[in-house]
């Protein structure tokens, strides 16, 4: 029986980890093929021009080295539809992310020059007497780099000797201008490829740079970069200063000119959802074209992410097992990538009756809402009843806005993203029960998507570092239901104390001498949902507290949101932004806003 006969079983199929290295075969569904044989052609037809820089632009993910590859594969004359012969080109490969930081520069100079022939280079060395300058004239008879230890000893002398690194370039260009001479057409070229610099550190960037405009500006010479032209501005803002436009103009005068990916079109998506679910052995019988749909609406078509939301679905579906509908699994994931908080709340919130489930609560809170957009208050009065609302014809419009008060913050925002309210709307009964199942199993925590969204992963210098404070600063948390978890948002340094009541935080502020840097509180503790914001209010009044305070909670209300407000208090259900915002108040370089007519950091409870 093969996959697509009836009656197969997703326990019978065999599915692939897709590879995030760049795609060469003869699939191409983005056209790759056709953008690079355009870029062979320029490149080529400006070799009259070496020494010049291109830059190949795009985002995260998006297929920068799949398309350097494919222009590096028809410089070197091996696509597949190449008629014509070769070009008289050589082609460097290195990958800035990878190579030592300490060793970039060196490594890159020394990739380059391999590509040239070791007597010319030996005959040019004697002549100029480069070598024997620096004490290594008994070296040159061995071979330019026939010896392990000769370039380093080079590298020592010129790395701090401005005129030598003059004489090093020198020697490059007429290196360069011998090699060629010895060409018999006039395209000879040595094409540099650079990839990953947008993943480099500041100081990285800055010597791929130094290497290119001091030793490799030479004739004969292309360099082709791969890059997101915002993460290396950043780069060379945090080393060169952010003062006017400076690291632009920076990076605009290495490059002569940028070919930014453009964005596929919605057919090519579809093609790539296609070539991909192929490869990993996802047919159509396992993903309907619906939700490939999804998947690439959830990814945005970056085919980076396209790739691991795939794995990530085989490795679920291999955890939850075989009897779980791959259409639910994709659903559940599509929830937990792209819509965190509400996520969150499906995974986390207590009870297990359709009543506690937030798939039903925002399914009726949609047609409730439809049904008043469409005048049919018997409709809304049926529904607001149905969740404890004394609702009548005459008191519907005010008990619906007492109704969406008492809702999550953001399903008013929610139930106007079409994907959103159109996947829980049509979402049957079952299916609503199965995805709250599978959002608080423990397979789900031992895959790890629990905790991972489909995020662009950030270069390694546009991380946040781990903040610290000031010594003595003091944070002061108010929970009945402690969580250690939850403290470790807390920067290192930090002091912390738990109060799990009003009347505990009471106490601790008034035989505490030092000042409290920042209060931390719940909103509800047992049946006072309120208790945290009743609790803030009387600090402020009995003038125990005055400074800033930040609510963190999992399901804060539009309601409790106005209240929070009106106590200058941030409110938050996500670790990250509850992070950031700790760090905004005691970060050592800024200034503290200890009254309460400072204004809060903005309010929200999606991540």
């Amino acid at each position: 029986m093969t996959a697509e006969e009836p009656g197969d079983t997703l326990a019978a199929r065999h599915f692939l980890v897709l590879s995030d290295s760049p795609a060469m075969d003869e699939t191409d569904p983005l056209d790759f093929g056709a953008m690079a044989s355009r870029l062979e052609r320029i490149i080529v037809g400006s070799r009259a021009s070496a020494p010049f820089t291109a830059s190949i632009e795009a985002g995260w993910g998006a297929g920068k080295s799949t398309l350097m590859r494919r222009v590096q594969r028809r410089l070197e004359g091996k696509a597949p539809d190449q008629q014509r012969a070769p070009t008289d080109a050589r082609t460097v490969w290195f990958n800035a992310w990878t190579a030592p930081e300490a060793q970039v520069l060196e490594g890159l100079v020394r990739s380059v020059l391999d590509q040239l022939d070791s007597n010319l280079l030996r005959r040019i060395a004697r002549k100029r007497k480069l070598l024997s300058v620096l004490g290594l004239g008994a070296s040159i008879a061995g071979g330019f780099f026939g010896l392990g230890n000769v370039v380093d000893r080079v590298w020592e002398k010129v790395s701090i000797d401005p005129k030598q690194r003059n004489e090093l370039n020198q020697f490059v260009r007429e290196a360069m201008e011998k090699w060629l001479a010895k060409s018999s057409s006039d395209g000879r070229l040595i094409v540099v490829f650079i990839d990953d610099l947008d993943r480099c550190s500041p100081a990285t960037v800055l010597q791929v740079f130094e290497a290119m405009k001091l030793y490799l500006d030479a004739p004969g010479f292309v360099f082709v970069l791969g890059w997101d032209t915002e993460q290396v501005v950043r780069a060379v803002a945090a080393e060169k200063g952010r003062d006017d436009r400076l690291p632009q103009r920076y990076v605009e005068k290495i490059v002569q000119f940028g070919f930014r990916i453009p964005r596929p079109s919605d057919e090519q998506l579809t093609c790539l959802s296609d070539t991909l679910c192929e490869a990993a052995g996802l047919t159509e019988s396992v993903l309907a074209h619906e939700h490939r749909e999804l998947l690439i609406r959830t990814t945005e078509g970056n085919p980076r992410q396209l790739k691991r939301f795939i794995n990530r679905f085989i490795l679920l579906h291999e955890m939850v097992g075989a009897m779980t509908d791959a259409s639910v699994v994709i659903q559940l994931m599509v929830l937990q990538a792209s819509y965190d908080s509400f996520f969150r709340l499906l995974a986390n919130l207590p009870g297990d009756e359709d009543e506690d489930n937030p798939l039903f609560e925002f399914a009726d809170y949609a047609a409730a809402r439809e049904a008043q957009a469409r005048g049919q208050l018997d409709g809304v009065a049926k529904i607001l009843t149905a969740h404890g609302y004394m609702a009548t014809p005459d008191t519907v419009a005010r008990q619906f806005e007492a109704f969406e008060q008492n809702l999550p913050v953001d399903y008013p925002s929610l139930v106007t993203d079409r994907q959103f309210s159109g996947l829980v709307v049509a979402m049957p009964d079952d299916v609503k029960r199965e995805l709250r199942r599978l959002a608080r199993s423990d397979e789900l925590q031992v895959t790890g998507l629990a905790a991972e969204a489909v995020s662009k992963v950030a270069a390694p210098y546009d991380v946040e570092p781990a903040m610290g404070v000031m010594p003595g600063t003091t944070v002061l948390w108010v929970d009945d239901e402690p969580n250690t978890d939850d403290h470790a948002l807390l920067p290192p340094g930090a002091n912390l104390m738990v109060a799990t009541s009003t009347d505990e935080a009471k106490r601790l502020l008034t035989s505490r001498r030092e000042p409290i840097s920042l209060l931390i509180s719940d909103i509800g503790r047992g049946a006072m949902r309120n208790a945290g914001l009743e609790g803030l209010k009387e600090l402020r009044e009995k003038g125990l507290y005055d400074g800033p305070a930040v609510f963190y909670t999992l399901r804060p209300t539009s309601g409790q949101v106005d209240e929070a407000n009106g106590l200058k208090a941030a409110v938050t259900s996500s670790p990250d932004e509850l992070r950031s915002i700790v760090q905004q108040y005691l970060a050592p370089a800024t200034p503290q806003a200890p009254g309460p007519s400072a204004a809060p950091p903005p309010t929200s409870s999606a991540s």
